[in-house]
């Protein structure tokens, strides 16, 4: 059975915010903050931002109301999700990386 440390070990490399601004800077989007322009980089999940829509068309999520997004990543659809909607959003991952 896989416990905390075994997932913790799987997604940490102690390099990871240093792989991302790399990738970023490569890019040519290390000072980008558009959610738009970033979706390809920053939700980099099954289904990318078109899955983000549905799930968001779903949830009818509206000014003042809070959503978590629990396994965030970057965060890129913590953010979008705020964006579009005008809630807050709360990321949340399981690890510092």
């Amino acid at each position: 059975m896989t416990d905390e440390s075994d997932v913790t070990r799987h997604y940490s490399s102690g390099t990871l915010l240093s792989r991302i601004l790399d990738g970023l800077e490569q890019a040519g989007a290390l000072t980008c903050t558009d959610p738009d322009a970033m979706a390809q980089i920053d939700e980099f999940h099954v289904g990318g931002r078109k899955a983000t829509e549905q799930v968001l068309d779903r949830l009818a999520l509206k000014s003042g109301q809070r959503g978590l997004d629990l396994g965030c990543g970057l965060g890129g659809p913590a953010r979008y999700a705020a964006r579009s909607s005008g809630a807050t959003v709360v990321g949340v991952d399981i690890t510092s990386d």
